[in-house]
């Protein structure tokens, strides 16, 4: 199984981006990690903007402490294993298995504007559109 990690990053004061979670899935096709900046921590029921970073080392799998540069602290907060559902260019769905996050998610693409959403349900049927609506199927 595939591993992810969500993190807690406190940035400095003087930072031009605020403290945020950081959710990193482990890739089957190289040995860095897909990163997401989430604006807040994710729970299921709960729907929060995505931020694509780049690709981060494996050690954040399991790494709590100072990061280089001055950029911050980052905190683990959950870790666990994960199940790709769909991986495409604009949207995404995997099963997470954690501590907490026990759940479906799905990451899409809505506009320029709004840029990417993550999705956290109960299950599939639960899932958001990429309209943000709740699916009736």
């Amino acid at each position: 199984m595939l591993r992810f990690a969500l993190s807690y990053h406190q940035t400095p004061l003087n930072s031009p981006r605020a403290s945020h979670w950081d959710l990193f899935l482990e890739q089957t096709t190289t040995t860095t990690l897909l990163t997401w900046a989430l604006d807040a921590r994710p729970k299921v029921g709960t729907h929060v903007s995505a931020l694509p970073l780049s690709a981060h080392r494996q050690r954040y799998l399991s790494y709590s402490g100072l990061l280089s540069e001055s950029q911050g602290i980052v905190t683990l907060q959950e870790t666990g294993h994960y199940i790709p559902q769909v991986w495409e260019e604009e949207r995404k769905s995997f099963l997470l298995f954690g501590q907490e996050l026990n759940c479906y998610a799905e990451l899409f693409f809505v506009t320029e504007k709004r840029g990417w959403i993550m999705a956290f349900s109960e299950s599939p049927k639960d899932r958001l559109h990429s309209t943000g609506e709740r699916s009736t199927e």
